[in-house]
């Protein structure tokens, strides 16, 4: 891998079955390279030698990653690190059992395309984030980025306090795009399976987010917290069976701030916590928008979720229930059919 990236031109390197030791390897400016596992992901593995990180990009540097399994990283730096301007993909891949999470994206510019690749197992570690104290288990976006996912499985990866799946924080801006995915199994404080922050415009496509363990959502939104709000959309997803061991807690969605829209999506079968999705108002300091736009919220005494809506509001709480609805608007004040 050195001797290829010595070459100053874009370069491929084919690794053999078997599980490798490596050590850190950097690819910076206008370094281009791509990493095979010629027998495929289940039997090539890559991990390095005393659990620091095995891939950092840096500087309009492009890695490609394709047939791999990485695992082992165990200090305080995540398994992958992509920097300013730098371009990452991941490609028929797995990520599992990194102590510190399996990405990290930051700073401005980075672009990353994960596809029919696996995450899981993999935990978040401490930072000095004071909205998020520890990065997301999977992977965690800070900054200006711009990140595709596609047909990928984010599984029992645990964030500890949000974000088991993903947390994606930008107070500059950026752009996320998830289509044909699965986020099973993740466990977090907040957005177990995927937590949205700041000015970030996340789009989701049919997707699913279930069996998640959490205390607020499968999904978190906290879009309202930073200057220039951000969006997040679920388009045909599915949100089931996740699970709050906290009373007041919502398994599939919790809101604090922002805009949320459920579009052709289901959300059903919740019956821990209050209710499938709260509005949190946090003392009203933030705007909150959710549309339902031709959602399924379950069928009576048959796939039903506890309850649907709680808004935690100003001055009052509400409760909702919207058996047979499927199209209505919430704010912090109340929720309106239609």
């Amino acid at each position: 891998i050195e001797a290829a990236l010595a070459s100053n031109t874009p370069a491929t390197v084919h690794v053999c079955a078997g599980d490798h030791t490596i050590e850190t390897v950097s690819v910076r400016s206008l370094d281009d390279l791509t990493v095979v596992g010629a027998a495929g992901r289940e039997v090539t593995t890559l991990r390095p030698p005393n659990g620091e990180t095995v891939f950092e990009v840096r500087n309009t540097g492009v890695l490609t990653l394709e047939g791999l399994t990485i695992t082992g990283a165990t200090s305080t730096t995540p398994a992958i690190t992509v920097h300013d301007q730098a371009q990452l993909t991941v490609r028929d891949g797995a990520l599992s059992d990194n102590d510190t999470a399996a990405i990290l994206i930051e700073g401005a510019g980075a672009t990353v395309h994960i596809e029919d690749s696996t995450l899981n197992g993999n935990w978040g570690i401490e930072t000095d984030n004071l909205i998020f104290p520890r990065f997301g288990g999977a992977l965690t976006a800070l900054g200006s980025f711009d990140l595709t996912v596609e047909s990928s499985v984010f599984s029992g990866n645990n964030g500890s306090f949000t974000g088991g799946g993903m947390l994606l924080d930008s107070d500059t801006g950026a752009s996320v795009f998830i289509t044909g995915s699965e986020f099973t199994m993740n466990t977090g404080q907040f957005g177990a399976g995927l937590t949205a922050s700041g000015a970030v415009i996340v789009e989701v496509q049919d997707s699913s987010f279930v069996s998640n363990e959490t205390g607020g959502g499968a999904v978190a939104a906290f879009l309202g917290e930073k200057k220039g709000g951000g969006q997040l959309t679920l388009d045909g997803c599915l949100l089931a069976d996740n699970s709050t061991t906290a009373g007041g807690g919502s398994p599939a969605l919790f809101i604090a701030g922002g805009t949320v829209e459920l579009i052709q999506s289901t959300v059903i079968q919740h019956t821990t916590g209050r209710s499938a999705v709260r509005i949190d108002s946090d003392g009203g300091r933030n705007e909150i928008n959710l549309l339902s736009e031709d959602t399924d919220w379950g069928t009576p005494g048959i796939d039903d979720n506890k309850l649907d809506i709680y808004i935690h509001g100003v001055s009052t709480d509400r409760e909702y229930n919207y058996n047979g609805i499927r199209n209505f608007t919430c704010d912090l004040a109340t929720c309106r059919n239609g």
